[in-house]
């Protein structure tokens, strides 16, 4: 792809939605590309790794601890929490068929958001709107948050 192409296809995912063109521009110099076969494992729970990927064609299929828990398909970012807090992984993605994904390093999106502050206020949207969407009580109960810690 050209630098344009993953800029373009970073801008379209929610987590990097509303950056300006020349922030996705530079985070789009630090993405690798890379494919993936129906089957193949993109992520294995457990596995120590400190990158995410973006999913810019094909779909995969979200397990924890053996269970469907999503199906991603294309403008899905994959495997963030990783590279805001490099830990374990905490669920297997598997292509459900020829997945294209971008690939961002823990250290290169660090770099950018000491430059680039709504970067990580994109970052922290996206995990707001995850944890309310995993409580569908959120809004209407303090007691139903901490239920899920």
């Amino acid at each position: 792809m050209l630098l344009y192409e993953r800029a373009v296809a970073l801008g379209a995912t929610p987590t990097f939605a509303g950056l300006p063109d020349h922030v996705l521009a530079r985070l789009a110099e630090h993405v690798t590309e890379a494919t993936y076969a129906d089957g193949d494992v993109i992520i294995a729970e457990g596995r120590d790794e400190s990158w995410m990927f973006v999913l810019v064609a094909g779909q995969a299929a979200v397990d924890v601890g053996g269970t469907r828990v999503a199906t991603l398909g294309a403008g899905s970012a994959i495997g963030e929490l990783a590279v805001l807090d490099p830990a374990p992984r905490s669920a297997t993605v598997t292509a459900m068929e020829s997945c294209h994904l971008l690939r961002l390093e823990h250290h290169a999106l660090h770099e950018m958001m000491i430059d680039h502050p709504l970067l990580m206020s994109g970052l922290l949207t996206m995990l707001a709107r995850r944890l309310r969407d995993a409580n569908p009580h959120s809004e209407t109960s303090d007691t139903a948050v901490t239920s899920l810690w």
